[in-house]
């Protein structure tokens, strides 16, 4: 088994690739979505500094499966990635 990290355009690619008459084709699929991190700055929320936030670009997938020449289009290597299969 390999395990695949992925960054689409948006969701929809996404669902393109990765699902057929909404059936996953994979048969292990942990969709992240849109990845969020921090600015740098901060913001005060109900009196508490806060972290503000941006969304990295983006629809993030982590797929596990046998080797996928579709999926290799998409592959990112992630210096930090958000999660990752245990």
């Amino acid at each position: 088994m390999i395990d695949y990290t992925l960054k689409f355009a948006s969701e929809a690619e996404a669902t393109a690739v990765l699902y057929a008459d909404d059936q996953p084709l994979y048969p292990n699929i942990d969709t992240l979505g849109l990845i969020y991190k921090a600015t740098g700055k901060t913001k005060l929320v109900d009196g508490v500094e806060t972290p503000v936030m941006k969304a990295t670009p983006g629809w993030h997938v982590n797929v596990r499966c046998e080797e996928s020449e579709v999926l290799n289009a998409y592959v990112v290597t992630a210096a930090t990635p958000s999660r990752v299969w245990a």
